[in-house]
């Protein structure tokens, strides 16, 4: 080997190294750890210093809260029930609290020129300690019939509850309208609006409940028209004439029914809605409170 060709070799050998030598210093330098970011990739991050300028989250699509961190982490979702009818809810086996919403059946109208039907109470997001995979007896109350036509006032609505092992959940239903150009019935629970011989009182709310909605009375002033809800208003007046009903309580679910005018009967209250039914036009009868419902909710 000549004196050229060891000097060229021993350039070229020079220069890998200093080149593997080079990448190696930046590889280090960008992968080490810092006194600022710990942790491995993929792994949990830890951070030491103060994070700025970070936009605010806008629907958890640029950074999302612990709680929400953690819900999706662990696959946790919120869950439902919706009971139309009586049923038996069967606990899963994870859940040991749920939130219950309870709404019992609206009362009936007052037949000839009767009262509205009072609005079934409301129980609202209540909590309640639950057996991980039991059963809890659920009932859902059926509305008060209408008054007949000859003046009967109207039967009152049945209760809608939840019957766990710690407590009963339990929402009253409304009351049923008078007959004969009378009041309307007062809405259901403790808490519930009075019926009256004008227009029907909303309930009261505290505490997870909600009083029913009372009913308007029948024969005197103003519209016969059933009252909206939310937010559960009292039933509206019968007509000016003095020949029509008064409209029901409004429910969880839905208004009340309409008043009946002279020889119709009222309108009833929407299944599964908790509204009163519209007391029923001059020899007409009232109409059926809508029944009431609950809802189960639970995260798993």
């Amino acid at each position: 080997m000549n004196v050229r060709t060891f000097f060229q070799e021993l350039f070229s050998v020079v220069v890998v190294a200093f080149v593997v030598a080079l990448l190696g210093g930046v590889a280090f330098i960008f992968f080490r750890e810092t006194p600022f970011v710990r942790g491995a990739v993929g792994g949990v991050i830890t951070i030491s210093g103060r994070v700025t300028g970070v936009t605010a989250p806008v629907n958890n699509s640029d950074a999302v809260t612990k709680d929400y961190q953690e819900t999706q982490s662990t696959g946790a979702k919120s869950k439902s029930q919706y009971a139309t009818s009586s049923v038996t809810f069967a606990v899963p086996a994870n859940v040991t609290l749920v939130w219950v919403t309870a709404w019992g059946g609206g009362g009936g109208g007052g037949g000839n020129k009767g009262g509205g039907g009072g609005g079934g109470e409301i129980i609202y997001r209540m909590p309640v300690v639950v057996e991980a995979g039991g059963s809890v007896a659920v009932t859902v109350g059926g509305g008060g019939g209408g008054g007949t036509s000859g003046g009967g006032a109207g039967g009152g609505g049945n209760a809608s509850s939840f019957t766990a092992t710690s407590t009963t959940v339990t929402a009253a239903g409304g009351k049923g309208g008078a007959g004969s150009t009378s009041s309307g019935g007062g809405g259901g629970g403790r808490l519930g609006g009075s019926g009256s011989p004008d227009a029907g009182n909303r309930g009261v709310y505290a505490a997870f409940v909600i009083g029913g909605a009372g009913g308007g009375g029948g024969g005197t002033g103003g519209s016969g028209t059933g009252a909206t809800a939310p937010p559960y208003a009292g039933g509206a007046l019968g007509d000016v004439s003095g020949n029509s009903g008064g409209g029901g309580g409004g429910g969880f679910k839905g208004a009340g029914g309409t008043s009946g005018t002279s020889g119709n009967a009222g309108a009833a209250g929407t299944a599964n809605s908790g509204a009163g039914g519209g007391g029923g036009g001059a020899s007409a009868a009232g109409g059926g409170g809508g029944s009431g419902g609950v809802l189960v909710e639970w995260i798993e």
